[in-house]
């Protein structure tokens, strides 16, 4: 894409499989054909590049899936801006800290309305699985209007990001429950309590049904934001369809806005 002339933003296919890019920008399309999303890193090769391939007797192209990194100035340096925040949603340092969050002033650039913009002040919650870093989510705390609160990057839909007791990779194989919420901070709550719990960074879970059904809960709990009652009932059936005994919270209020005695009897 170095020669290419930049045309127009268009809806991403991948991130559209995921229930993403609602407003049908992420993908950057170019003269010579390529194009690239700058939110999940999916790449369409020109025209050239596959006839180069093929001159070159390959019989496929490769599909090699993006590297994910953090910005490089990522530190432990929270600032009390970001501090304060966890702290409106009784999470403290040290519940950062037990997550690996990450704090980046220089953030992350992306595509807007084809215009190279700057993400910066980030707190990032990387995604490890085994030692290898499937992704990030970062909470946006600059004051450009033009960029989300929420930015992320990896294929977040194929993440299995489970916690335990506030802390990543502390699962237990034989809970009875696991609670799904739309974002990591209402994860980090709700486990606290001694309850398994996973962010969907989203609100679609027809994708999870099968490997939850192999993981063998006694029962699913669905816990999205207030505006989701209608989906999450969908859902549900779905779930019960696929074998996976679930029900549903119709709350009023997002699940990391309540008090820790309020989750435990809304949990019960």
């Amino acid at each position: 894409m170095n020669n290419a002339k930049f045309i127009k933003n268009v809806a991403c296919v991948k991130c559209r499989e995921n229930g993403k890019d609602k407003h049908g920008d992420n993908f950057a399309t170019y003269s010579d054909g390529s194009g690239y999303c700058w939110n999940c890193g999916y790449t369409r090769l020109s025209d050239n590049a596959i006839s180069e391939f093929l001159s070159k007797g390959k019989c496929c192209i490769p599909a090699t899936p993006p590297l994910i990194t953090t910005p490089f100035d990522c530190c432990l340096d929270y600032p009390k801006k970001s501090i304060d925040w966890m702290n409106k949603y009784s999470l403290t340092k040290m519940d950062m800290l037990n997550n690996g969050v990450l704090w980046s002033s220089d953030g992350v650039g992306f595509n807007y309305k084809g215009v190279r913009i700057q993400a910066t002040d980030l707190l990032i919650f990387p995604l490890w699985n085994n030692e290898v870093l499937e992704g990030w989510q970062g909470r946006y705390f600059g004051n450009d209007g033009r960029i989300p609160k929420w930015i992320g990057r990896g294929d977040l839909q194929e993440v299995y990001h489970i916690l335990f007791n506030g802390k990543v990779g502390q699962a237990k194989n034989d809970a009875n429950q696991l609670v799904l919420t739309e974002d990591i901070i209402s994860a980090i709550k709700v486990s606290k309590l001694g309850i398994c719990c996973m962010p969907l960074f989203g609100v679609n879970i027809k994708s999870r049904w099968k490997l939850l059904r192999i993981l063998r809960y006694q029962e699913v709990i669905i816990f999205l934001d207030p505006d989701m009652h209608t989906k999450s009932l969908l859902q549900s059936k779905e779930g019960a369809l696929q074998g996976v005994r679930n029900r549903c919270i119709l709350s009023t209020k997002d699940p990391k806005e309540y008090s820790y005695d309020e989750l435990r009897e809304i949990l019960k």
